[in-house]
């Protein structure tokens, strides 16, 4: 069994190295170094995707693109907090632990936090923060519904055109690791389910 690529993370076979090629292998060792550095340990997912180390190259590209602060047009935490809306409709074990650590990483309250990952309407937010949840949940429940009008409601609250696509990039992405997430059984992080919890209050 490898440490770094350990059996039973999911429902398929642990990543063989032996079958990636020497610059594949050099990308996926980076990107978990990556993950450690910024984490503190390596999710499960970047120990279970490399199966098929080309498409795991392919796919960090783009993932990684879209939480780069340089490029972005949305701020990661308004990405965390869709990602949170359309993972606890798909009730997807991985990415709801995962999406709502990262919100609490960022400073967030863990209480408003652990609202938002049961229902998202009871959440004091601002019309803005409302309009991507909404727009992440209509995009997630009822994505052939979806039309200029659903658009014109991010506008309405000051969103431009490069911050709604990179909303519909979003809740479509999350959409999408969600389904591959379930599918191939990846185990949650323990790590995600306790990390950035605000410590208790001291009983009088």
């Amino acid at each position: 069994m490898s440490e770094k690529f350990p059996e039973g993370l999911s429902y398929l076979q642990a990543p063989n190295e032996e079958e990636m090629t020497e610059e594949t292998r050099k990308v996926v060792d980076e990107t978990l170094e990556f993950q450690a550095m910024i984490n503190g340990f390596t999710p499960n997912m970047f120990r279970v995707l490399p199966l098929n180390s080309e498409l795991f190259r392919r796919w960090w590209t783009f993932a990684d693109g879209l939480f780069n602060p340089e490029i972005s047009y949305l701020s990661n935490p308004d990405k965390e907090m869709m990602g949170v809306v359309v993972s606890a409709e798909n009730k997807c074990p991985l990415c709801l632990t995962t999406h709502a650590f990262a919100l609490r990483s960022f400073g967030l309250d863990a209480s408003w936090v652990e609202l938002l990952t049961y229902n998202y309407r009871v959440c004091p937010m601002d019309e803005r923060q409302r309009a991507l949840c909404d727009f992440a949940y209509d995009l997630t429940t009822r994505p052939n519904e979806i039309e200029k009008e659903s658009v014109d409601k991010l506008r309405a609250v000051g969103l431009n055109d490069h911050e709604i696509m990179e909303a519909i990039f979003t809740a479509s992405y999350f959409n999408f690791s969600n389904r591959f997430s379930i599918a191939m059984g990846i185990v949650p992080d323990k790590e995600f389910a306790y990390g950035h919890r605000n410590p208790q209050p001291a009983e009088e």
